[in-house]
């Protein structure tokens, strides 16, 4: 007993700038929810819900777990520095001594995790995480440069 209203823009040949939106919006009564869909990009431009744009990607953000996208992270004494512009986040646990911190980004990044025992400094990855949990360092990234460095713990595993 809703209605569906669809809105599309004309066609279009891509030049590699433009876009062309696709819209869709179900209501009923006083609900509504839509979304619109950039065809050329394959990319979702914006969702809403009764008129209130929703966050298409919600950052992480807790007492013990924060994201990104620039900049360092401080987080119960630990610090996430990267020096790319990409998504970035921080899992902080000192009572467990579980620190994890990941980048994803466009672009390679440095990654540097400094924990209340030490400290993890890698020089160049396309994307990947570090797990550092007591004393004990695990590394997983794409496109590493140079060994990664680790003070005050040791590596157990590097892919």
């Amino acid at each position: 007993k809703g209605k569906l209203i669809e809105k599309f823009d004309p066609p279009v040949t891509f030049n590699g700038e433009n876009n062309n939106i696709w819209s869709v919006e179900y209501t009923r009564g006083n609900e509504s929810i839509g979304i619109e869909l950039d065809m050329m990009e394959f990319e979702i431009e914006k969702i809403w819900i009764k008129d209130k744009d929703v966050d298409l990607y919600p950052m992480l953000d807790s007492s013990i777990a924060t994201q990104k996208l620039k900049g360092d992270i401080l987080l119960n004494n630990s610090k996430l520095s990267c020096q790319g512009s990409g998504a970035r986040w921080l899992i902080s646990i000192p009572e467990s001594n579980l620190f994890v911190a990941a980048y994803n980004g466009p672009y390679p990044s440095s990654l540097s995790l400094r924990t209340p025992d030490g400290k993890v400094e890698i020089e160049q990855l396309n994307r990947g995480f570090v797990k550092w949990e007591n004393g004990e360092v695990e590394i997983e990234a794409t496109g590493l440069v140079n060994t990664p460095k680790v003070f005050g713990a040791k590596i157990t595993k590097i892919n």
